[in-house]
């Protein structure tokens, strides 16, 4: 079973992007400069709700939470918060084995400032 159709997936990546690039602008023009290829890390991120990218402690955590409010877009922008110093050291390889195989994270932290994104920022007014 497909969670995300190709429709919508082009849609939200699309508005990740415009999020990312608004939210953190440092980190998106150092994947830019790095030429990090979204499309082979933020679909995977939707598509299995980050289940091959994190530990199974942080998936349990994060699927509790994704269960009861359905804000993937938003953990995601919060884990590039959470890690955004880390990543702005990093090269093109480094960043792609980051990006597929995350660190195990804080998720209270995590999901608090998921929270934060959500309450800061209205997507439908930069879409």
């Amino acid at each position: 079973m497909e969670i995300v159709n190709s429709i919508d997936s082009q849609k939200e990546v699309s508005n990740f992007m415009i999020m990312f690039r608004m939210i953190l602008p440092d980190l998106y023009n150092h994947f830019q400069e790095e030429e990090i290829n979204t499309r082979e890390w933020v679909l995977p991120w939707f598509e299995t709700l980050l289940a091959k990218q994190l530990p199974i402690e942080n998936v349990l955590r994060l699927w509790d939470r994704l269960i009861c409010m359905n804000d993937i877009f938003y953990v995601c922008l919060a884990i590039f918060v959470h890690c955004k110093e880390e990543l702005e050291e990093l090269e093109q390889s480094e960043i792609h084995a980051f990006l597929h195989r995350l660190p195990l994270l804080n998720m209270d932290i995590v999901l608090s400032l998921a929270n934060e994104i959500r309450q800061d920022y209205d997507i439908s007014e930069y879409i």
